[in-house]
C-alpha cells in the first residue's frame, strides 16, 4: 500500500512539472534570430550594428558605399525607429537602382523600398529622372514595350516632386505609342529612345518649352548631352562591304545584317547637324 501512495505521489508530481513545463514553452516568446539586441535594437550575434550615416542596423561587410547611399535613402523615406534593420537588398546593372528590404521594430515588419535612378519610388514599376529645369516620371508598361512619360516643370533648380504618376496642370504628358522610352533631358529640350530591336534605335526630340517634337533620327549609343548638343551614332544610307565592314561575312553568316553608322553632332537649338569623320559598321536584325 505505501509502494503504491509514493507511485502516486510520483506520477503526480512528474505530471504537474510536465504542465509547468508545457505552459512555460507555449507562453515563452521565441528568442529572437541572432541573439541580444544592442541599445539600438541591432541583432549583434547576427553581426548587425547601427550605423550613424545609415540611420538604421547593417552589416557592413555586406554593403558597398553606394548600397550604403540607397540603404540611407530608403531608412530616410520611413524615418529611424528602434531595431530598424537592412536585413537584405537587391542591385541592378541600371544605375542607382535597387531594392532594399527593411525589418522594423522587435517584431521584425518587413518592407521593401524601390529605388531608381537614386530616388525612392512607391512603385516599382516608375523610374524618375530629373534636371535643374525638369522632373520626369516614366511608367514602364512591362508586360508590354514602352512607357508613358510625364514631364513636371520646375520654377527653381531645388524643386523636388515626389515620383508618383500624378498628372496636374501644365505638365507634358506623352502616351506610349510606338515603345518609347525616357532617355535624357539636355536644356529645355528631351530625349526619347523609341523602338523594340536592338541598334539603331528611333531617336525623338522635344521642345519643353512648345511641348512639340522637334528632330528624329535612327541612332546608336553612346550619347553625350552637352549644352543644346547632343553626340551620337547615327545611322547612314552607305552600303555596307567587306572593305568598310570587316565582319560583314561573320554578320550575315550568322542571319543578321549590317549597317554604316556616322558619329554626329546635333545643336538642338538650330537642329543642325554636323558629320565628325567617324564611321563604324553594325551588326543589325
Amino acid at each position: 500500500m505505501f509502494m503504491k501512495k509514493n507511485l502516486t505521489i510520483l506520477f503526480v508530481f512528474i505530471f504537474a512539472v510536465g504542465i509547468i513545463v508545457a505552459v512555460y514553452f507555449f507562453n515563452r516568446k521565441e528568442p529572437t534570430i541572432g541573439g541580444d539586441r544592442d541599445k539600438s535594437g541591432c541583432l549583434i550575434s547576427a553581426g548587425y550594428a547601427f550605423d550613424e550615416n545609415v540611420g538604421a542596423c547593417i552589416r557592413s561587410f555586406d554593403m558597398t558605399a553606394d548600397i550604403k547611399k540607397a540603404s540611407k535613402l530608403a531608412v530616410d523615406s520611413v524615418g529611424s525607429s528602434y531595431a530598424l534593420t537592412i536585413a537584405s537588398f537587391n542591385s541592378y546593372e541600371e544605375a542607382g537602382a535597387y531594392d532594399i528590404f527593411l525589418e522594423q521594430g522587435v517584431d521584425r515588419v518587413k518592407r521593401t523600398i524601390y529605388i531608381k535612378n537614386w530616388m525612392v519610388v512607391e512603385d516599382p514599376s516608375l523610374s524618375c529622372h530629373e534636371s535643374s529645369k525638369y522632373f520626369a516620371i516614366e511608367k514602364s508598361l512591362a508586360p508590354n514595350v514602352g512607357s508613358n512619360i510625364l514631364v513636371k516643370y520646375k520654377t527653381s533648380p531645388t524643386q523636388n516632386f515626389s515620383c508618383k504618376y500624378e498628372v496636374a496642370s501644365g505638365d507634358f504628358e506623352l502616351k506610349n505609342l510606338e515603345a518609347e522610352y525616357f532617355l535624357a533631358f539636355t536644356d529645355n529640350f528631351l530625349l526619347i529612345d523609341k523602338g523594340t530591336a536592338p541598334e539603331p534605335r528611333g531617336l525623338v526630340v522635344y521642345d519643353l518649352r512648345t511641348k512639340k517634337q522637334v528632330f528624329t533620327d535612327s541612332y546608336a549609343k553612346p550619347v553625350d548631352v552637352v549644352g543644346d548638343s547632343i553626340t551620337y551614332f547615327a545611322k547612314t544610307s552607305i552600303k555596307p562591304t567587306t572593305q568598310n565592314c570587316p565582319d560583314l561575312k561573320t554578320y550575315t553568316s550568322n542571319g543578321l545584317g549590317a549597317v554604316i553608322m556616322s558619329k554626329v553632332t546635333v545643336n538642338l537649338s538650330t537642329l543642325t547637324k554636323k558629320y565628325l569623320n567617324q564611321q563604324e559598321c553594325r551588326a543589325t536584325q
